[in-house]
């Protein structure tokens, strides 16, 4: 490892490497000894990091124990800490188990020097809390024990570990013990550590531990719940002597454990004792001989058992679902908050989360104080959870918060670390603000409550709860959807009385009907007492006394019990013997010293004055502070720094009286004075409350009573002066309350006026938390503050005060105190916009006391005052004025320039906007015409000053009047304006407003009433969300309006009314309740639960008792609701009379719903009403009538044109009516069969009911008995559908003659006689048929749908709805036979069936299955009319507990067997089945067990082909998996190919471009006459080298092209059998070399010259040849070559086919191997590079030979030889003859002027080479260094010729030939490219953007020149040669002159040196020559030459060299 040094300590190795901490061993470079070192992991350790290594130290270095690993220092290192530590050569106890046998002596030796250590620990006050195998070391030599890892030690006596979540737990869980986690209810003391030994022991000896999980949580509910397996029940060779021993460790609660370690190593003694002598462990009670030498009072609660029960058993319940209230009271000190703390237990089982809050006595005003710390507890919970989970709750928060996540924030600002932040919340009124708070705090609630997470919140002191948490925990305690939810309070009942807040809470909420679990804790009882007493003392009968006199002073209190107690041990009153083992006191002592008459308090404070002075000061302020405090705080109002003020706590916290919240206290405590100096401890938050409510009371106490408010003054002040104004208005309700307690202490008129504004931000701040009565006191001690002077010198700081007293009075309901501070504003403000407020306040609070006429009248008033003058009691012309006015303000104006106005910013302008908007709801009630001349006069001042938030509302109340006054479609477009301009402003109170009085006023004088009934619905929610209550019902009632009135089902639609109606009694809304109440009885009076139909009278309404005071208080709109639904019922059940009375009551309250559509329903049943009476009237009576008639036609007809689907049938059924009174009946039946047609078409169902009765009572009274029957049961039927059952009824008993047929069916149906009367009616109505033959056409119908269905769901569907509906039945079931078992297959309504759903039917709870099985039994039909009263089948539990009216079962049969059964029910009527229905119903039952049959049938084949399908979609998707997972390595496979060619490209290109200077200069250098003769030779040496390297990378290349198949061949013309000789002599060569032969035979056809790729040929036969002879040791090699007819004999040229075959005696090839032969590094025997050679010459042969058309065949047996051919078909050269080769000449010049050449080259060796290369030769060469400069220099230099590199930076060569070729003067200069890139398309690239060649670098001078010699028609003028002599001549050109006397070696040893020189092997070449000369001298020259090429790597030099001699030799 990296040498790191500290302190002249050298690292050695790493021990230990953890989460937060490395441990090294170290080696002192000064002295040579060793030490551990412990540093800190993190590069930046966090302040708790570095605090747990600075307590460990503390800890440490105050203990000298032989037992504690000792410290060394504690040094600074790197941004941390280092801790050296001795080092004692030792293991951790779990390492050292590993390489050791645990006997169980040895064990027992190693558990008593552990007892040992942590007994020497514990004496020191120390507890460990991590005793684990890793933190005990154990010397190998020695067995010493030693204790390690100090971190989290505690220097307490006790601790009362926190709730958190257990990954952040303190310590190791696995080890921890039970009230470690927190969950407990119990104190962690010293006896935590014996549990962690027990675990520790358990561990040593079974090698399990007690509990294992993975999940922390389960781990914590082990360790509080679950028993582990005894150790000798894990391993039976421990004894259960020492297995009862570590049990009683592992005990749950510290009681049971042992009490000291010296009573477990008596016990471990004994053990070991008998072990050694006897071999076994007898006669063993473990903790025998323990005794505690220190007083620990027992934690377990006395006397409580029934209590606690009570408690668990509520917790289970709401672990369930339910939510419930309990409420424990008693005094203080009773044990109220030990008693709660139980349900920990089991929370933890149910993964629930418990949160606890406590009020103050010094906080009282703060709003929420105790709910905001309990669930700022849950956050901080949430935030310690894994990142997942958080973003988890962050999803479910901000979906049940929406847009109002702010509202919670701003009372628990820590929410934000989960959501983020959040939208800033629209400004609201008082109301609507409360309505929003509530809804949202109970969504946020929701949340947390769920079945994996019951909450259980605790809220203690509810004595000293604020009026807003009394009114919130109201609030959640009745909200009836709450589940999983338990709150729990506490208080003292005998500080309350029954007048007091909590009190009335309580009796509210009981009122309500929640049921409320109280729990009265009494004092203890003597008994108790005496328990207790006696477990501590573990004495019984010497005890008593004492316990008797602990019992009378104390009177049973618990807390003051233990004090007593407590202070008698401290005093040595109580002394523990240790010789005798027992407790001794003195009750004359006790007596004498008087302790025991001290009250609590005084009790207390005694043990308070015991504690330095120092810290009684700052407990002192503690106490002002509260129950819990801040250490920051303190520090702030000590004056002195935390970490000061925590070390002055220590001794407070030591005594037990303050306790720590957290593990954070240490923090300030580990840093001295100087050193704290230097850390900012404002990060971290150190929290400590008192032990109790009376601890803080005796501290309190301890101040004198003078000096408290100056105290408080002081810390308030101190407070203010440490805060910025952020954190000002955060806290400022703990500034605000410190300073109120001084408030009569301030003397400067500045203090005072600066306490008044902070009161106000106080006032301000709980108003907006809803926190109505902490406001008032705020506000008011604000304004007490300021004397009456300050309206002239602070007068906007008293105007606010004012103005919002007004509003926090006003809304806690104290309306006398508002209307004083309001006439205050109203005398002492200096204008009317500062008078504005107080007004609006005056008129909510007129309306809020039901003064509607005052508070229009204030606002009218006020109005005035800004200039508005609207009349005080507007008539009709008023109105049509205003509108006319708005009119023309608005002029031609289109809705997007409305839309796009400028904001409103004028404030007396707003300020009047504000006023009108304030009046409407008054007007609204009480004046209702005045509303439209405020919309108006709203509509102007936007249009004239810009859109204001309301502007919205007021162009939609606008447009809404408009609908009134006829002006439909401009109303319904300003409407969608106004929609748009309220999204716009994102303002959703404004949007709630606006979008109620569009869909409710205007929409539906457009388009169906349904339509609106989803954003109605919407928009009440969106009222709720945003606190817009008002609107928001309003809009739910008009839901419920408009679902009555478009026809919706009654039945299903007086349920969600109900609930309705439920909701707004919550929300105490009267006035939107009693109207949902008159709809909601309506409806009741229809479906039957009403005694008299007419009267609206039952559980939902009653008109005689509601409707007077609704007249008294003029409320017009409650008089409209209630005489609309009046005039309907009277009218449908026929009473004309009181339904015209209820008319006049409808037509005086128009005016409250002018432009509503509701407006309709009075013109159409007055017109129906009217008609009515008319037969009774006068003849001026009947003109009358008519004429009102008439006028109120006209109106419905034009309002028909827009809405036709909502109104044309009303239309026509008035004119029916109307038509019927004139005795037009022909018209009359065409207009009732319209009425009819239009109303079924547009669902008004219940319309078309009524229309039919009207129809078929017109028949009646024309004498039409049949049609009017027809009709009326039709409209029975109707009503049915309707669920109207009140009407069927009536309908029964006023037209029983026309419902014959339903209620006493005939037998039979009529016979076809009849029928045929009935057809000769002369009527033309369609509807004029008898029901028998509307039935029989039903089953012609029905029969003809079933049987042409036979896809069986669908079939399900269309039977059961058809058979529902030819039934009348309400709902029907449908129960199918399969295989022995009876299925429900289809169920539901006409509307609505569910198929398929094969529920065996003795699992349904929604039958009558009695019936069933009678049925399935007797196959007998089973018709109840009335299920509930008749006997039969009465015992059916189904049928007892619904009371089903009519019920029909009924058995389908096919080929007499029982195939199905029909069950039907209605629950509207009784007697629905008529015995015609069932005739019917069995016909269509006949036709459907046939089709059922076949639809099974073919819906078993559908499943079978379907089974199939899938089988083969399985199978088609497995192949696609295959396809797309070899297209997937397909295409890796051609990544990483591209990206090898990438490389081999680039590298060719890195290579090729010095290449190209290298190749240049010897080439230069070669053609200098100045050169010597050894110059000369080390040119041709450098040339040599750089040619042998450029054919290494092209020969790189050629591989890899063949690998990736890109290999092209160059084929040319050659002499066949000269060809094949060659390859045959140098492979003879190696095989006789062997021994072996090489038998050449060629066929006599061969050709003379074929054309090929000859190189690539050759290296493919030299390849198979090589290998044959390679592998064959005895026998000989075959080398045949055939020639055959072409297979395409008329090609041209002309084709010939040759086969090569080569086969060998060698040793053959496996079966197995064949397939792998030819695959790249394979080798005849499989393995790779097993003999010589790279095994590539099979695998690129084999693509050679592809590549040529062909491939290679193989026969191989092993051990007799092998056998490869291949056939390629090549065309025929005809004249085939030897070219003469001509000796190269040296060029010197060219013919002619001078040609310019221009290189572009970016690189200048490559520029330099070809300058010097060119002008020696005459050519006037310029250089460019890239693409721009070329560009700049060709116009000037104008150039023969460009060569030009094609990849260059600035500009590379492509863009700048593109651009020359479009220069006039550069079109055809020539151009030639050259790059080191070798691919194939940079050469057509080049040539495609222009060049005329293309040269590959590095560039040779013959190529060049002769590129240039073509393109530029160049003579070259030559070297000239010295001729040779005509001996010389004959020599070989590849033979060099001065070798011509050299002596060649014999025929046989060229072909071996040839075939080296061809597989490139240049060492063995120069060995093999080296050995021919050392034999022969003569062939020296010959050798040296051979030598000196393969040393110069010209490896075709040396080529040509040898084939010359061989040339030569033949």
């Amino acid at each position: 490892m990296a040498v790191n040094l500290i302190n002249n300590y050298e690292f050695l190795e790493t021990l230990h490497s953890g989460g937060r901490t490395v441990i090294y061993r170290a080696r002192n470079q000064v002295d040579g000894s060793k030490a551990i070192v412990k540093t800190l992991k993190s590069e930046y350790p966090s302040l708790a990091d570095i605090t747990r290594l600075r307590h460990e130290y503390q800890i440490l270095e105050n203990l000298h124990i032989n037992t504690i690993i000792q410290p060394l220092g504690l040094e600074t290192y790197k941004n941390g800490w280092a801790l050296f530590l001795e080092d004692t050569e030792s293991l951790s106890l779990g390492e050292w188990i590993v390489s050791h046998s645990l006997s169980q002596i040895k064990f027992l030796e190693v558990a008593i020097s552990l007892v040992d250590a942590i007994s020497e620990l514990h004496n020191h006050h120390i507890i460990h809390k991590d005793i684990k195998p890793q933190n005990i070391i154990i010397n190998p030599l020695t067995g010493t024990i030693q204790l390690i890892d100090f971190s989290i030690a505690s220097r307490l006596e006790r601790e009362s570990p926190t709730v958190s979540h257990p990954d952040l737990l303190e310590g190791t869980l696995a080890y921890m013990s039970p009230e470690q986690t927190g969950r407990m209810n119990r104190t962690l003391d010293y006896r935590t550590d014996f549990y962690s030994l027990g675990v520790t022991f358990y561990e040593l000896l079974t090698g399990t531990l007690p509990f294992t999980s993975n999940d922390p949580l389960e781990l914590v509910h082990s360790h509080i719940a679950k028993i582990p397996i005894p150790p000798h029940q894990v391993n039976p060779e421990i004894p259960e002597a020492i297995s009862a021993l570590i049990m009683k460790l592992l005990a749950k609660t510290a009681e049971d454990r042992y009490q000291s370690a010296a009573g477990l190593k008596f016990d471990l003694e004994t053990c070991l004792i008998q072990l050694q002598t006897t071999g076994e462990i007898t006669q063993f009670i473990p903790g025998h001989a323990d005794q505690a030498g220190q007083l620990a009072i027992p934690q377990k609660l006395y006397g409580r058992d029934a209590e606690i029960a009570t408690l668990l058993n509520t917790f289970d319940r709401v672990a369930n679902g339910s939510s419930e209230l309990m409420l424990v009271s008693g005094y203080s000190g009773i044990g109220k908050t030990v008693l709660v703390a139980e349900v920990h237990k089991p929370i933890v089982r149910q993964r629930g989360y418990f949160i606890s809050g406590k009020f103050d006595q010094f906080k009282r005003n703060i709003p929420f104080a105790s709910l905001i710390q309990a669930f700022q507890s849950l956050i901080r919970q949430l935030l310690t959870e894994r990142d997942a989970q958080i973003q988890i709750w962050k999803e479910r928060l901000l979906s049940a918060l929406g847009n109002n996540g702010q509202v919670i924030i701003d009372v628990i600002p820590e929410v934000e670390l989960i959501i983020g932040k959040q939208l800033p919340l629209p400004e609201l009124a008082a109301t609507e603000s409360q309505n929003r708070f509530s809804r949202v705090f109970k969504q946020f609630i929701s949340v947390f409550t769920t079945k994996e997470h019951p909450l259980v919140v605790f809220l203690d002191d509810l004595q000293w709860a604020d009026s807003a948490s009394l009114k919130l925990i109201e609030l959640l305690m009745l909200d009836s959807e709450s589940q999983y939810f338990l709150l729990i309070g506490a208080y003292r009942d005998n500080e309350v009385s029954p007048v007091h807040p909590t009190i009335q809470t309580i009796e509210r909420i009981e009122q309500a009907g929640t049921v409320i679990h109280n729990i009265v804790l009494s004092p203890l009882q003597l008994n108790h007492v005496e328990e207790l007493v006696s477990e501590t003392l573990n004495e019984t009968a010497r005890s008593q006394p004492l316990a008797e006199l602990l019992f009378n002073k104390t009177g049973g209190n618990p807390f003051f019990l233990t004090q007593l107690l407590l202070s008698l041990y401290q005093e040595t009153l109580l002394v523990y013997h240790l010789n005798r083992g027992e407790w001794e006191w003195n009750m004359a002592q006790i007596h004498a010293i008087g302790i025991t008459d001290y009250t609590v308090v005084e009790l207390m404070a005694r043990n308070l004055r015991k504690l330095p002075k120092a810290t009684q000061e700052v407990v002192k302020l503690a106490a002002c502070i509260g129950n819990s405090f801040n250490l920051e705080v303190l520090g702030i109002v000590k004056e002195q720094s935390s970490s000061l003020t925590a070390a002055e706590l220590w001794s407070a916290l030591q005594a037990g009286l303050i306790l720590p919240l957290s593990n954070e206290y240490k923090i300030p405590l580990v840093f001295s004075a100087e050193e704290s100096s230097g850390i900012s401890l404002s990060d971290v938050r150190v929290d400590y409350k008192f032990l109790h409510d009376r601890v803080q009371q005796a501290a309190y106490s301890l101040i004198p009573e003078q000096e408290k408010k100056q105290t408080h003054l002081k810390i308030g002040k101190l407070l203010l002066q440490s805060t910025n104004e952020e954190e000002r208005k955060e806290n400022i309700f703990t500034l605000v309350n410190q300073l109120n307690y001084g408030t009569d202490l301030l003397t400067s008129e500045s203090e005072k006026y600066q306490l008044a504004a902070l009161n106000l931000m106080a006032g301000q701040k709980a108003k907006a938390a809803t926190a109505y009565e902490s406001a008032v006191k705020y506000l008011k001690v604000g304004l007490s503050l300021l004397e009456d002077g300050c309206w002239e010198t602070d007068y906007p700081l008293i105007l606010s005060l004012y103005n919002e007293a007004a509003e926090a009075v006003y809304l806690t309901g104290d309306f006398p105190q508002m209307q004083r501070l309001i006439e205050v504003v109203l005398q002492q403000a200096l204008s009317l916009l500062d008078k504005v407020k107080v007004y609006e306040i005056q008129m909510q609070a007129y309306l809020a006391q039901g003064q509607v006429s005052e508070s229009l009248n204030l606002g009218l008033s006020v109005l005035k005052e800004l200039g508005i003058d609207l009349p005080d009691e507007p008539n009709f012309s008023d109105v049509q004025q205003a509108l006319a006015h708005t009119s023309s303000v608005l002029g031609n104006k289109e809705n997007e320039e409305l839309l796009n106005l400028p904001l409103m910013r004028d404030p007396h302008q707003l300020a009047t906007i504000s006023i009108l908007s304030q009046i409407w709801s008054s007007a609204y009630m009480g004046s209702p015409l005045m509303m439209p001349l405020i919309g108006c006069k709203q509509v102007d001042l936007s249009v004239e000053y810009g859109n204001a938030p309301v502007s919205s509302l007021a162009y939609a109340l606008y447009a809404f009047f408009l609908c009134g006054f006829g002006e439909i479609e401009r109303a319904y477009q300003l409407g969608q304006m106004a929609l748009g301009l309220a999204s716009q402003f994102n303002l959703k109170n404004i949007e709630t407003k606006t979008g109620g009085i569009v869909y409710a006023g205007i929409i539906p004088w457009k388009e169906p009433l349904s339509k609106t009934l989803e954003p109605l619905r919407s928009n009440y929610f969106l009222g709720l969300e945003s606190g817009e209550l008002e609107y928001g019902h309003y809009c739910i009632y008009e839901y419920s309006y408009y679902s009555f009135f478009s026809g919706k089902p009654l039945v299903s639609l007086e349920r969600e009314v109900a609930k309705i109606s439920e909701a707004l009694k919550k929300a105490n809304q009267e006035n939107s309740l009693e109207y949902q109440k008159i709809v909601w009885q309506a409806i009741l009076n229809l479906i039957g639960e009403a005694d008299n139909p007419e009267i609206m009278k039952g559980k939902g309404y009653d008109e005689e008792m509601m409707m007077a005071p609704d007249i008294q208080t003029d409320n017009q709109l409650g008089r409209h609701y209630f005489s609309t639904y009046k005039v309907m019922l009277c009218c449908l059940f026929g009473n004309y009379l009181e339904g015209l009375r209820a008319i006049g009551i409808l037509e005086d309250s128009l005016g409250a719903t002018s432009g509503q559509v509701t407006v309709t329903i009075y013109y159409f049943y007055e017109s129906i009403l009217r008609l009515g009476l008319y037969e009774n009237g006068s003849d001026a009576e009947k003109t009358l009538i008519l004429a009102r008639v008439e006028e109120n036609q006209v109106k419905l007809q034009k309002w028909a044109t827009h809405a036709p689907m909502n109104l044309l049938h009303k239309f026509y059924l008035v004119e029916a009516e109307r038509y019927r009174v004139l005795g037009k009946k022909l018209e009359a039946i065409e207009m009732y069969d319209r009425a009819i047609a239009l109303a079924k078409e547009n669902h008004y169902i219940q319309d078309e009911a009524f229309a039919c009765e009207l129809s078929a009572k017109f028949y009646q009274s024309w004498g039409k008995q049949t049609i009017a029957t027809a009709y009326m049961t039709d409209a029975y039927y109707g009503y049915i559908r309707w669920g109207a059952n009140g009407k069927v009824q009536d309908l029964e008993q006023r037209y029983p003659e026309l419902l014959g047929s339903v209620l006493n069916p005939a037998s039979n149906i009529q016979t076809t006689s009849t029928t045929a009367s009935i057809t000769q009616e002369t009527i033309t109505s369609s509807s004029a048929i008898d029901t028998s033959i509307l039935d029989m056409a039903s089953v012609i119908k029905a029969s003809q749908v079933i049987s042409m269905e036979i896809v069986l769901p669908h079939l399900l569907d269309k039977l059961m709805k058809i058979l529902i509906e030819n039934a009348g039945a309400e709902r029907g079931t449908l129960i199918l036979s399969h295989e022995g078992k009876w299925l429900i297959e289809a169920s539901g309504t006409k509307e609505d069936v569910q198929v398929l759903q094969s529920l065996p039917v003795e699992e349904s709870t929604d039958l009558a299955i009695a019936a069933i099985k009678y049925v399935i039994q007797t196959q007998e039909d089973v018709i109840l009319k009335d299920a509930s009263t008749e006997e039969f089948l009465s015992n059916d539990p189904y049928l007892q507990v619904h009371k089903t009216k009519s019920l029909l079962c009924l058995p389908i049969l096919s080929h007499g067997q029982l195939k199905a059964i029909l069950y039907l029910e209605n629950n509207l009527i009784s007697g629905a089945f008529t015995t015609r229905r069932v005739e019917v119903l069995k016909m269509l039952s006949s036709q459907a067990a046939i089709a059922l049959e076949n639809a099974t049938l073919y819906h078993t084949l559908e499943l079978k082909v379907e089974a199939r399908t899938q089988e083969l979609k399985t199978k088609n998707d497995r192949l696609e998996i295959e396809i797309k997972e070899r297209q997937r390595a397909e295409k890796a496979a051609d990544a990483a190919n591209r990206a090898k060619s990438q490389f081999l490209a680039s590298m060719s290109h890195e290579l090729r471009t010095p290449l190209n200077g290298i190749l240049g200069y010897a080439q230069i250098l070669n053609r200098d006459k100045t050169l010597s003769q050894t110059q000369k030779s080390g040119v041709k040496i450098i040339h040599k080298c750089g040619e042998h390297l450029l054919n290494l990378i092209n020969d790189v290349l050629d591989l890899s092209k063949i690998e990736a198949g890109k290999m092209e061949l160059q084929t040319s013309p050659f002499h066949l059998p000269e060809f094949l000789h060659s390859i045959a002599d140098i492979c003879r060569v190696r095989a006789e070399s062997k021994g072996i032969s090489l038998i050449y035979e060629p066929s006599s056809h061969l050709p003379l010259g074929v054309c090929a790729d000859e190189k690539r040929l050759r290296q493919v036969l030299i390849n198979l040849l090589g290998n044959a002879v390679k592998f064959t040791e005895s026998g000989g090699v075959t080398f045949k070559v055939e020639a055959f007819p072409p297979q395409t004999p008329d090609a041209e040229p002309p084709l010939i086919t040759l086969r090569f075959l080569v086969r060998d005696t060698g040793i053959g090839i496996e079966p197995e191997q064949i397939g792998n032969i030819f695959l790249p590094f394979e080798q005849v025997n499989g393995t790779v590079r097993q003999t010589e050679g790279t095994g590539l010459g099979l695998a690129i042969s084999s693509q050679l030979v592809q590549m040529m058309g062909s491939s290679i065949h193989l026969e191989s047996e092993v051990g007799k030889g092998s056998q490869f051919w291949f056939e390629v078909e090549l065309p025929l050269v005809e004249h085939c003859a030897e070219e003469l080769k001509e000796s190269q000449q040296i060029i010197r010049g060219f013919v002619g002027a001078p040609r310019k050449i221009l290189v572009v080259d970016d690189r200048w060796e490559n520029r330099s080479v070809l300058v010097n290369l060119l002008t020696p030769l005459g050519f006037e060469v310029q250089e460019a260094m890239d693409g721009q400069d070329c560009l700049n220099q060709v116009s000037s230099f104008q150039p023969d010729c460009i060569i030009i590199d094609l990849v260059m930076p600035v500009m590379d060569g492509f863009e700048a030939m593109r651009r020359i070729r479009k220069m006039p003067e550069a079109k055809n200069v020539v151009a030639i490219g050259t790059s080191a890139s070798i691919f194939s398309s940079q050469e057509q690239s080049c040539l495609n953007i222009g060049c005329n060649d293309f040269l590959l670098k590095p560039i040779r001078d013959d190529q060049l020149l002769s590129c240039l010699g073509s393109h530029l028609d160049l003579e070259w003028i030559y070297e000239e040669q010295a001729v040779g002599s005509a001996e010389s001549s004959l020599i070989p050109a590849s033979i060099p002159p001065h070798l011509s006397e050299a002596i060649a070696p014999k025929a046989e040893e060229l072909a071996i040196l040839f075939d080296l020189a061809m597989k490139g092997e240049l060492v063995t070449i120069q060995e093999r020559v080296q050995r021919l000369v050392d034999g022969e001298p003569r062939y020296a020259p010959f050798a040296t030459q051979v030598i000196h090429l393969a040393k110069t790597f010209a490896e075709e030099e040396l080529l040509a060299f040898v084939q010359g001699y061989m040339e030569a030799g033949q």
